[in-house]
């Protein structure tokens, strides 16, 4: 009896300490976020912008609502235009991510726009964000803060190496 008694009991704590490993798989997300960054502003800058790339793995359309950030008053959602030869930025209300393919936020395009900065973040920081969408729901993210020369990447698929944030 105390032999079975003891398996018993072994298996009862196998259990529990390999059903929670289990619990924490998850397949992969509805929305991915992808290597989120920001360029380094200089110490007295009042604005700063973010970047990222969004993934949409379902057969549904979904919409970028809102971003926000505890480095910024103000956060809001833009895109660069050209109109009459010149660039302008302005701002959208939202920011459409088709099923089945990825958005790219990206300098000279669509990005998350930061005002008033409460703090001014260096290279090689990183600060929160988080990102409110219509099906998805909020989702939040580190930003790293990267030289004022660096290039984004143009598609996911070459850099799958870098940082990615399922959610």
């Amino acid at each position: 009896m105390r032999k079975y008694t003891f398996k018993h009991f072994i298996f009862v704590v196998l259990a529990l300490f390999v059903t929670p490993v289990l619990a924490e798989h998850h397949p992969k997300q509805d929305i991915e976020l992808i290597m989120p960054w920001s360029k380094e502003v200089p110490p007295t800058s009042t604005v700063t912008a973010a970047f990222v790339t969004i993934m949409n793995h379902t057969s549904a359309d979904d919409e970028l609502l809102s971003a926000s950030s505890p480095i910024a008053k103000k956060t809001e959602l833009h895109e660069h235009l050209h109109q009459d030869g010149m660039m302008k930025m302005r701002q959208v209300s939202a920011i459409s991510i088709p099923a089945n393919s990825e958005t790219l936020l990206k300098p000279g395009g669509l990005h998350v726009m930061f005002f008033d900065l409460t703090q001014v973040p260096k290279v090689g920081d990183t600060f929160p964000m988080a990102l409110t969408f219509k099906h998805a729901g909020k989702m939040s993210v580190n930003v790293k803060v990267e030289p004022a020369t660096f290039q984004a990447p143009t598609s996911t698929e070459s850099e799958k190496k870098h940082m990615h944030h399922h959610h």
